[in-house]
C-alpha cells in the first residue's frame, strides 16, 4: 500500500490522506504534479488528492497542509518508490 502524506505548515504534523496499492497510480500521479506544476488535485481511483488542505492540529489552530509524497506500507521491499 502506498499512501499519500501531507505536512502542514503550521504545526509541522505529517499525516496520511488517501492512497493505492498500485505502484502505476503512484507513478502517474507524481509525473502528473510534476508536468501539471501547480494543479489544485489529482485523482487515484476517481478519489481526490489534493495539494493543500486544511489541518486542524493538536492546540486547535488551523493550519494548511501540502502533499509531499507516498511512502510504502509493507512488506515487500521490491515495490519500494525511490
Amino acid at each position: 500500500m502506498y499512501v499519500a502524506l501531507f505536512k502542514c505548515r503550521l504545526c509541522g504534523e505529517i499525516f496520511v490522506s488517501g492512497g493505492t496499492k498500485h505502484k502505476y497510480i503512484v507513478i502517474d500521479a507524481m509525473a502528473r504534479i510534476v508536468v501539471k506544476g501547480d494543479s489544485n488535485a489529482f485523482r487515484i481511483l476517481g478519489t481526490p488528492i489534493f495539494k493543500r488542505s486544511p489541518h486542524l492540529c493538536n492546540d486547535r489552530d488551523y493550519g494548511l497542509a501540502d502533499f509531499i509524497g507516498f511512502r510504502k506500507k509493507g512488506d515487500d521491499p521490491d515495490d519500494e518508490v525511490s
